[in-house]
């Protein structure tokens, strides 16, 4: 599939002033940096900049950077977009400069794919990673990993190191659970409300045993 492409323009006004009369046009302030050049600050158009970043994570974008007369061309990836929290709109973006024979390292999301026989059977899936960490060539990044689920049964666990990652390598613990299918939750409660009335009897019989204590003592 063809890179998408991303036109971007030198930022010469900076600050918050500036940045603010920029979002009012419809752009978006950005800054390109990477290993082998120095931070670019650059506009970008919003609605150009949405419809990229909604291809899928880790997309890599040909980014066309005009500066007056003159054009450079740079492939890069989004590494961080702020968003404004109130109005739900992207207020910056950080774009990552890659070189196409040298590994990076990324952020990719791990998508559960199936039932679980263990969810059939009662049981819970919790799912303790939704990110892992891989190092590749910018061609092999993966725009996220698939983790079939289906075969688990309840108390059962996969792991980092059960699953491919294709041409990359995982940089975090090989041990790290990714998902597991936990038992009912409902033998907990009934556990719980068995020592509730438990309690509840041995309040009761002390009550008791008070307002007993009290008749004799007045006796």
């Amino acid at each position: 599939m063809p890179r998408p492409k991303l036109l971007a323009k030198i930022r010469t006004q900076l600050g918050k002033e500036a940045s603010r009369k920029l979002r009012h046009k419809g752009l978006i302030p950005a800054i390109c940096y990477g290993p082998k050049m120095d931070s670019i600050p650059l506009s970008l158009d919003t609605k150009e900049l949405m419809k990229t970043v909604h291809m899928g994570d880790n997309v890599l974008i040909d980014l066309m950077i005009q500066d007056g007369k003159k054009a450079a061309q740079k492939v890069v990836v989004v590494r961080d977009l702020q968003i404004d929290p109130i109005k739900d709109q992207y207020i910056h973006a950080d774009l990552f400069e890659v070189v196409m024979d040298e590994e990076i390292s990324v952020e990719v999301s791990i998508v559960l794919v199936g039932k679980p026989e263990g969810v059939k059977m009662g049981g819970v899936l919790e799912q303790i990673t939704r990110e892992v960490t891989v190092e590749c060539l910018p061609g092999d990044i993966p725009q996220s990993i698939e983790v079939d689920v289906s075969h688990l049964d309840i108390g059962e666990t996969i792991h980092i190191a059960d699953i491919g990652l294709g041409k990359g390598k995982a940089l975090v613990d090989p041990t790290t659970t990714i998902v597991t299918v936990v038992p009912p939750t409902v033998e907990k409660v009934v556990v719980e409300e068995e020592l509730e009335e438990e309690v509840a009897e041995v309040e009761e019989v002390e009550e008791e045993g008070e307002v007993e204590g009290e008749r004799e003592g007045k006796e």
